[in-house]
């Protein structure tokens, strides 16, 4: 985990120092692939926070905590760039990090701001904010109460 966002970074200026626009006639794959990739995230967020969840978990607009590519998209485009060069890489290339660019400064505010929805009304702040949010919006479990009190005071009688 420790390694994963130098990797990510060093990715990244790899697949820029790779990149060049192409042809003109095919920078509309970009828009595309950019409104493509948004309503199929939504749509599948909204099924599976909708449709799938069970009913305490209900969060319909999951996708929008989905919206990040991350670092496989990139890999995966950085690599059609080199085998096939002779199908438009450089469109591909250009709608991958045109949509990372999006997604990734959007991906992080979204995901928070589902995390507040899912937030119970009535919970304040958290004791472990961090096992909260993963648990998938459940507030931790409360703590037993404390065994009663079994020894005797000063005051009362053993004998009586």
């Amino acid at each position: 985990e420790s390694t994963e966002r130098p990797v990510y970074l060093i990715l990244l200026i790899f697949a820029g120092a790779a990149w060049s626009p192409g042809s003109p006639q095919l920078l509309f794959i970009v828009p595309a692939f950019i409104a493509i990739r948004l309503v199929a995230r939504l749509a599948g967020g909204w099924v599976g926070g909708r449709v799938a969840a069970p009913q305490e978990l209900d969060t319909p607009n999951m996708g929008r905590a989905l919206l990040a590519l991350g670092g496989l998209g990139v890999a995966i485009a950085v690599n059609y760039t080199q085998v096939h060069q002779d199908l438009a890489p450089n469109a591909v290339l250009t709608a991958t990090l045109v949509a990372v660019l999006l997604f990734e400064t959007v991906a992080s505010t979204e995901t928070l701001a589902i995390l507040k929805e899912a937030m119970p009304p009535d919970v304040e702040d958290p004791p472990d904010r961090s096992v909260w949010e993963i648990s998938g919006g459940m507030p931790p479990p409360t703590p037993p109460p404390p065994p009663p009190d079994t020894t005797l005071s000063s005051q009362e009688d053993p004998a009586s």
